[in-house]
């Protein structure tokens, strides 16, 4: 970590708030309403919805298969 010499330390904290200051601000209206823009959002997040049943399935068919695997001393014992 690099220690400036100066007495003041919020001064690089000063100097950030003027740099934003002096940026255009946002005109709201340009803006579009929220619900477009989450619109827009919920689109991308179904199309990474649609993996999930398929890896529950696997999920599901590989903890069968252990429970499988674990349990067939038990029943093949009694064949």
């Amino acid at each position: 970590m690099v220690v400036k010499s100066s007495d003041d330390q919020a001064e690089e904290l000063r100097k950030q708030v003027k740099r934003r200051a002096n940026r255009k601000e946002v005109d709201t209206a340009s803006l579009p309403p929220r619900s477009e823009f989450h619109k827009h959002k919920k689109n991308k997040n179904r199309k990474f919805r649609m993996r999930f049943p398929l890896i529950r399935v696997l999920l599901v068919l590989f903890i069968i298969l252990v429970i499988v695997v674990l349990s067939s001393p038990i029943w093949l014992e009694n064949l």
